[in-house]
């Protein structure tokens, strides 16, 4: 039986909290098909919203190693933040601004805060001298 990834994507709870039965969806549609990076993607975004940051960022970086894609890529940063993994959270986001300078507002602030936490002040500055540059631009 194939399962899409969209199909399991609608099975969540009221209110957009996972009710078990999405991420059982997902995990048979990759069973099925491991290439559906928009399984592995949904499926990482109802991990991360149970808090379970480690299997959001492993099934974002099964996507990723499909393809390359600045959203993923912005996705997992994210991820590796709140998991308070600093140089893997810059290494992402600068990996999404070099794929897409088109968000680099939203990038360069939290890349920032990623560069201020373990005390890189001055990486952290540049960042928020290119964002309040691209702001007044």
């Amino acid at each position: 039986m194939i399962i899409s990834a969209d199909r399991a994507v609608c099975r969540l709870g009221i209110g957009g909290v996972p009710d078990g039965r999405g991420y059982a969806a997902l995990t048979r549609a990759i069973e099925c098909d491991a290439t559906l990076a928009a399984a592995w993607v949904n499926r990482a975004i109802l991990a991360f919203g149970n808090g379970e940051v480690d299997a959001a960022i492993s099934d974002l970086t099964e996507a990723l190693n499909l393809g390359d894609d600045p959203v993923i890529r912005y996705n997992r940063a994210v991820a590796h933040q709140h998991g308070r993994r600093w140089q893997q959270a810059i290494d992402d986001f600068t990996q999404a601004l070099l794929l897409d300078p088109g968000g680099a507002e939203e990038i360069l602030i939290r890349r920032a805060a990623c560069h201020r936490e373990p005390g890189q002040t001055e990486e952290a500055r540049r960042d928020l001298d290119e964002h309040t540059s691209l702001r007044t631009a």
